[in-house]
């Protein structure tokens, strides 16, 4: 009878212990893609220009610690924010002379995909956020390394060299145990 009794308050305890461990937590959390520099070269003439910086490490295996996440975890991986940045502009540069600006990203085995672009035709100063699409960039981002792709599209003859940097911010979805 006291076996009965016992087990009867046990079993709901080891029912809810096994369903619990079931259970995932979903986490969000925005991994900072860093700054990229691109060296964009003296034009002679407005053009469209195409630069490539390859092989950028991702930063997601440290994030992934950071979170206790496991990379099988992971749900989604989407851009947030794209910022460009004129470095240090000679006299001038400002983005009076861009019209336009493309962001993409690939890696080694995936598409390229374009995911951030903007008219730039009523912007000045040095400084930039662009439109974002929303695209899924999970498999892009998986990887250690990847490679970006930043199109300019100039109105006027570019007079000196310049530096521009672009920064990107992810959101990340995963789950948790």
């Amino acid at each position: 009878m006291m076996y009965k009794k016992a087990l009867s308050l046990l079993l709901p305890l080891l029912v809810f212990t096994v369903a619990s461990c079931d259970l995932v937590d979903p986490i969000s959390f925005l991994l900072d893609g860093g700054e990229v520099i691109f060296d964009v070269p003296e034009q002679a003439e407005a053009t469209e220009l195409s630069f490539a910086e390859n092989n950028v490490e991702t930063g997601i295996a440290a994030e992934l610690d950071d979170n206790n996440v496991e990379v099988d975890r992971l749900q989604s991986i989407k851009p947030e924010t794209v910022t460009l940045r004129l470095i240090s502009p000679p006299d001038g540069v400002s983005f009076d002379i861009i019209d336009e600006a493309t962001v993409s990203i690939g890696a080694a085995g995936l598409s390229t995909i374009s995911f951030s672009q903007a008219d730039l035709t009523s912007v000045s100063g040095t400084e930039a956020t662009l439109n974002v699409q929303d695209v899924e960039m999970l498999e892009l981002l998986k990887k250690d390394r990847i490679n970006y792709l930043l199109t300019l599209t100039t109105n006027a003859p570019v007079p000196a060299p310049f530096q521009v940097g672009v920064t990107v911010e992810f959101t990340v979805d995963a789950e948790i145990l």
